[in-house]
């Protein structure tokens, strides 16, 4: 394992240095920084091929811990669980209720070993598509894709991933009724929105840390007519047939970027059943070249945001992501939050007033100040969107409360 190879070497360590248990004192420690830093391959010991399942930490105060499971590992696991069961009272007579979530998180999957407990498992787990949209979801997407200034740019910063999927879908659909009705204007408005949506959907697979890909078993991409697929759930591998391997993609990697890139000039992104939508590969590795250059500057406002302000992860994120929509509101917030105040002279001004005037008339913090002063450049009423804000900051707990829940 290089990452902890080069641990060893650092206190002058080699494995003959280790003859017993006398010795292990020696070692260096891992600590969950480490972990975060290995991210996400950096401490497997085993060639990936050889791990066949993978889960993760929640991730909520940052990057995900992630474990990397051979069979061996989970027979040993479900030896363990089933002894731990027996050791407590229970039988085959028994049933089983696994009560933790079945998501990346080793609960629910970790407990779930019937062959060994030899009993009934009744999973208790939401049993609903998170990755579904309804039709009045999707006709609010798609209103901001007709109605916002923007095509719904900044509105995007709060969709989640399979909701910007959803409205590239639509955006495509509206691209091809254009050229086959040789309506040019229309033409160049769907392309300049899926090359957004494009920007904004692959920063978050950049911050998604399981993304998967079809592959042959001597690595190359499985392509079908020419595309590769990437797939952003492993509910894919359940109930699908046919050729290719499910494997881990890392579209913040630009190796794996550019072996993509080779493979295909369009990429076929979906959740398995539901929905799928087409991107230019080469644009999305330009953005993820981006997206990794930019990672200094992202973490310095995200620890503004959620140290200083004291914000939740994923407020932050969405706070960041939608003032970083526009350049001059995010140019002058970037400068109000190295200074520690608001500029002295030359403030921006919409609808005559300044971010720092909004701060004042509705008691709130800096980023809350430039999200508004974003919200009056954006909205065509504006004058009645500015009546509503105050009542909108009030509801802002509870809108995070539905947002981040999918």
């Amino acid at each position: 394992v290089p990452y902890y190879r080069q641990k060893m070497e650092e206190k002058k360590l080699t494995p003959a240095d280790i003859k017993s248990t006398d010795d292990l004192y020696k070692l260096p420690f891992l600590t969950k920084g480490d972990l975060r830093d290995a991210y996400p391959y950096g401490l497997l010991a085993v060639p990936l091929e050889d791990a066949v399942r993978i889960q993760s930490t929640s991730g909520t105060t940052g990057k995900r811990v992630v474990a990397f499971y051979t069979q061996a590992d989970i027979d040993l696991w479900e030896d363990c669980c089933a002894r731990a069961i027996v050791a407590a009272g229970g039988s085959k007579k028994d049933v089983v209720q696994v009560a933790y979530g079945y998501g990346l998180f080793t609960g629910g999957p970790g407990l779930n070993g019937g062959k060994k407990y030899r009993m009934p498992i009744i999973p208790f787990c939401d049993q609903e598509n998170d990755y579904n949209v309804s039709d009045e979801r999707k006709a609010e997407l798609f209103a901001h894709m007709d109605q916002d200034s923007d095509h719904g740019f900044a509105y995007m910063a709060g969709c989640s991933i399979i909701e910007m999927m959803t409205m590239m879908q639509e955006a495509a659909v509206r691209f091809d009724a254009a050229r086959k009705a040789s309506e040019q204007e229309a033409v160049e408005t769907y392309t300049m929105l899926m090359n957004r949506i494009t920007l904004y959907l692959t920063e978050a697979l950049c911050e998604k840390p399981y993304i998967y890909t079809l592959k042959e078993e001597n690595g190359d991409f499985t392509l079908r007519n020419s595309i590769a697929y990437l797939i952003i759930t492993n509910r894919y591998e359940a109930g699908r047939k046919g050729d290719g391997k499910l494997m881990p993609a890392g579209i913040d990697n630009p190796q794996f970027m550019e072996k993509l890139c080779e493979a295909s000039r369009v990429a076929a992104l979906t959740d398995g059943p539901s929905t799928l939508c087409m991107m230019d590969t080469k644009l999305m590795s330009e953005v993820a070249k981006q997206w990794k250059k930019a990672e200094p500057v992202r973490e310095e406002f995200m620890i503004y945001l959620t140290q200083g302000c004291g914000l939740s992860y994923p407020e932050a994120g969405y706070y960041y992501r939608r003032l970083r929509s526009d350049t001059n509101i995010f140019l002058e917030f970037a400068s109000a939050v190295r200074d520690g105040a608001y500029p002295s002279v030359g403030m921006l001004t919409i609808e005559g007033v300044t971010a720092q005037e909004l701060a004042q008339q509705k008691n709130c913090m800096m980023p809350q100040a430039y999200d508004a002063l974003l919200t009056l450049r954006l909205n065509p009423e504006r004058e009645k969107q500015f009546e509503k804000m105050q009542q909108e900051e009030e509801d802002k707990k509870g809108f995070f409360g539905k947002l981040f829940k999918k």
